[in-house]
Formats: C-alpha cells, sequence, structure tokens
C-alpha cells in the first residue's frame, strides 16, 4: 500500500540505531503473552463463540484482528533486537489489581469487562517483567484485540439513533412519503423497522480497524492518524445510511418486491463499505509518508540484572488465577436446599402456572415454575432459577435472559424498591406491564447471591464475581407475576409476601 511523498518529493529520513545481538527481550515478552493467554485462556474460550456467531455478525472479523495482532507482534523483532530488559518492580501492585479485576469479572460471567481487561493484563505483565520499554512496543498490538472485543456494543444504541435520523432526513430530501415512529419506518407499501442490526456497528468497527492500522503500518503522526480515524468513521456511518435508505427506496418503488426487501440487505451492505473504503484509500495514498528509517547497528547492550524481576512479574500474573483455580478443585460445592415447589403458609398451591407469563433463562442449574392462590383468592405465578458456577453463556445476568417477553408485554412502568414484609426489608424491582390478551400485569423479582438479597443487576455481578473466588456461591432469581386484580399497589403487596417466604432458605 504505497504512500505519497513529502512536499519536496522526498520523505526525510530518520536515524534509528538497533543494537547488534540476539532477540532476547522479543522472546522474552512473548513468554510473558504466551503465559497470559494460557493462565487467562478463558477471555479466549468465551470470545470464540461470539467471533463464530454467524446471526448477530458483529464480531466475525474477531479472528482477522487477532491474526494482524500477532503479525504485529512479530514485525517488533528488528526493534527489539537486544533490547535492556528492566523488569519494573512498581508495577508489581498493578498486575496484581488487574488480575483481581479480570477474574471476578470472568467468574462473574462478564464477558464485555473480562474480555477488555485481558490487553491490560498483559500490558502490565510485560512492565513488570520486561520493563516500560518493551512493553510500549508491544502496546499497539496488544490495544489493537480491543477491535475484536464486544465492548463495542454500547455504541448500537447510539449508532442506530443517528441512523434513523439521517434516514428520515434523507428521506425529506428526496420526497419518499415516509413517517418515523420510534425506530420504524412507516410508507403507504409497508414497513421498516431500523433495528439494532442496521446500526452499522460492524462497519464501524472495522472501519475503525482499518484506519488505525494504516496509520501504524506507516507510522504516521498522531494528527494523521486521528484524521484517518474520523474520516473513516464518517465514511462508514454514511455507508450504512445509504445502505438503509436504499432499502426503504427500493420497497417504496417496488411495492415491497425488490430483492433487497424480500431477499438480502446484507451483501448491498457490504458493497457499500467496500465502495467507501475504496475512497478511503484512494485519500490514504495522497497523503504524505512519513519519514522512512535508516537503521544503524550499535554494540550489544550492557548486561543487567533482570531475572529475578521477570520471574515476580511472571508469579504477579499467575498466582491469583491459579489460586482460585486450586479453591474451586479442592473445594466442593456447598450444600444446598432443592430449588423446587414447595408449600407456602396461607397460600394454596403450588398449582399449574399461566401460559401467559413465560420466563426465558439460558442453562440453570435448577428451574421451578408454579402458582399459587393468595389469600384474597388471586392467582399468583412464580418462577425461580439458581446459577452455581457461572460462565458465558451460563450466567444469571445475561442478554438472552429475560422475565417478560418484548413481543407480548409492553413495561409501563419499572422501578427498584424496598419493600417491609414481616418487619424484614425486602429489596426488590417492581414492574407494571401491559400483557396481549390479558390487560394489566405486575412483576417483582429479586436476586440472592449466598446469603445476600439483592435487587441491582451489577451488583449481583459484583458479589457473584467476588463470591466465588475461591468456591461455588450461588445465585438465584426470585420472581412473581399476576394481573393487576383490583389494581396493581394491592396486587404488588402480594407478590412481596409471596416471595418473601418462597425466596428464604430454610
Amino acid at each position: 500500500m504505497g504512500r505519497g511523498q513529502g512536499v519536496s518529493g522526498v520523505a526525510s529520513a530518520e536515524v534509528v540505531e538497533v543494537a547488534q545481538g540476539s532477540p532476547r527481550a522479543w522472546w522474552l515478552a512473548v513468554g510473558v503473552l504466551v503465559l497470559c493467554g494460557v493462565i487467562y485462556f478463558q477471555t479466549w474460550r468465551d470470545l470464540w463463540p461470539v467471533w463464530m456467531d454467524t446471526d448477530r455478525t458483529s464480531y466475525t472479523h474477531g479472528p482477522l484482528v487477532a491474526a494482524i495482532s500477532l503479525w504485529l507482534m512479530w514485525r517488533l523483532r528488528p526493534a527489539l533486537r537486544a533490547a535492556e530488559v528492566r523488569p519494573a518492580w512498581s508495577a508489581l501492585p498493578v498486575v496484581l489489581a488487574l488480575s483481581l479485576a479480570w477474574l471476578v469479572a470472568s467468574r462473574a460471567g462478564i464477558l464485555t469487562v473480562h474480555t477488555v481487561l485481558w490487553p491490560l493484563v498483559a500490558a502490565t505483565a510485560l512492565v513488570a517483567a520486561c520493563g516500560w520499554r518493551i512493553a510500549g512496543a508491544f502496546a499497539f498490538p496488544l490495544g489493537y484485540l480491543w477491535f475484536a472485543m464486544p465492548a463495542w456494543d454500547y455504541l448500537s444504541r447510539l449508532l442506530q439513533t443517528i441512523t434513523v435520523v439521517a434516514v428520515d432526513a434523507l428521506n425529506g430530501l428526496t420526497r419518499v412519503p415516509a413517517v418515523v415512529v420510534g425506530d420504524t419506518v412507516l410508507i403507504p407499501q409497508g414497513r421498516f423497522e431500523i433495528a439494532a442490526g442496521c446500526s452499522g456497528l460492524h462497519f464501524f468497527v472495522i472501519g475503525l480497524a482499518i484506519a488505525t492500522l494504516a496509520g501504524e503500518v506507516h507510522r504516521d503522526r498522531l494528527r494523521t492518524r486521528i484524521l484517518l480515524v474520523a474520516l473513516v468513521a464518517a465514511l462508514a456511518l454514511v455507508a450504512n445510511w445509504l445502505r438503509v435508505y436504499f432499502i426503504i427506496l427500493a420497497g417504496y418503488l417496488s411495492d415491497m418486491q425488490h430483492y433487497l426487501v424480500t431477499v438480502d440487505h446484507y451483501k448491498f451492505g457490504w458493497l457499500l463499505f467496500a465502495i467507501a473504503m475504496v475512497g478511503f484509500f484512494l485519500i490514504l495514498n495522497r497523503l504524505p509518508a512519513a519519514a522512512s528509517a535508516r537503521v544503524e547497528t550499535t554494540g550489544p547492550a550492557a548486561p543487567t540484572r533482570w531475572a529475578g524481576g521477570y520471574v515476580a512479574g511472571l508469579a504477579a500474573l499467575c498466582i491469583l488465577p491459579v489460586t482460585s483455580l486450586g479453591a474451586h478443585a479442592f473445594n466442593p460445592r456447598p450444600a444446598m436446599p432443592a430449588l423446587a415447589a414447595r408449600a407456602v403458609a396461607g397460600y394454596v398451591g403450588p398449582l399449574s402456572p399461566s401460559p401467559a407469563w413465560q420466563p426465558r433463562f439460558v442453562g440453570p442449574d435448577a428451574e421451578v415454575r408454579v402458582a399459587y392462590l393468595s389469600p384474597a383468592r388471586h392467582v399468583i405465578d412464580y418462577y425461580g432459577n439458581r446459577y452455581v458456577d457461572q460462565s458465558q453463556g451460563h450466567e444469571l445476568i445475561g442478554y438472552d435472559n429475560t422475565l417478560l417477553d418484548p413481543a407480548t408485554s409492553r413495561v409501563v412502568q419499572q422501578r427498584r424498591a424496598v419493600r417491609e414484609v414481616d418487619g424484614h426489608a425486602l429489596p426488590v424491582v417492581e414492574i407494571t406491564t401491559e400483557m396481549d390478551g390479558g390487560g394489566n400485569w405486575a412483576v417483582m423479582y429479586h436476586y440472592r447471591v449466598g446469603s445476600r438479597v439483592l435487587a441491582h443487576p451489577l451488583a449481583v455481578q459484583v458479589a457473584s464475581g467476588f463470591g466465588s473466588l475461591w468456591g461455588s456461591v450461588p445465585a438465584e432469581l426470585h420472581a412473581a407475576a399476576a394481573p393487576c386484580t383490583p389494581d396493581c399497589d394491592e396486587t404488588l403487596d402480594e407478590l412481596a409476601s409471596l416471595l418473601a417466604q418462597l425466596s428464604r432458605h430454610e
């Protein structure tokens, strides 16, 4: 990939001195990274299904990003030839802190956190074991891995909203008779939902990865790199807006019979993105080339004592995960009461639950769903589950878990509250929702992690992560729902009374 020359027609040369000798520093750094990959392997085990997900597709570029990162590390060998290894003892506490944070997140199954932390753990371990210069050389290859991490999902809603606004403006400019209601575009011939998959997140992230890599390969100045990233971000966004707009236009002109409407529009999006990237590379090729490097060799670096600090860095990297793994191996699962339908004082049951309320959770270790008749003769549905050792795809707080099906219910109000039941404080989440064909329902739930009763998902994840560092700690959900008869406030009182008894461990 060529680049234009400077204003004078000749790029200036930058002299880089490289010490003669064997690439010992590079191999020592690779040793740290390999050990980090083995000890913190759960990150890669959890990432692989995300990269292979052909339904959501947002991170199917992950293996390519990982391969590029490895290539960037490989090309560091000449720059680190016989570089001086100077372990930084002051970085050891940071390694331990990040290792603990990674361990808590991985035990709680918080994918976005422990995947983002992995490059940070690896980088600080390099500082501790090899020194700042060597860690600095590996900083870009490690940071580049973030383009394959699912933390970008947090931008999806913002990009989706921007797409709706941009497409509405394009419809107005071209006089397409369209009305936007929320995320839905209505035209006389039909309707289009600009869903999360239409946000253009995949194109956006890949574009940023391309621009960032181009700036690194050509060793551009920081200002040039920022301009490249801004340019490719704008091109990726515009390409996605045009993709959605052209699909709506095709539906309008063909009475919803066009190929882009009835068969496939994803490949069309890649075509527009490819055209945008051609424009990007044409602009890139016209930018002045960065200063070329002229390598001169020097004598070998003076030997230093590095072995003790290197071993200390490796030990800091390993000690917490290995200790936690050993504790789990030697500590059996604690005895837990059965999570099963049981009688409740003052209530008739357990009975068969109503089909109107269908909670859905993936992979619990135990699950129960029944109904009870309250003292006021109202039928209350109850759902409970338990997760013992949580992991990705097997966790209490997960994207695919839901108490209410969004296709059949619409949340009217949701709030956290503390209920007083029999003199005890009961933290809960209260929901009022409209059910299709069933009127208004009241739903109440809370979580239990070990002996703690919680109502906030983040608190549940943190408590689960810390609690399971040295052994298995069960995390449970207890939920109840019923039609609002005669009103939702009275129904919520009944739900709280039932939950207080069913979630209590005898």
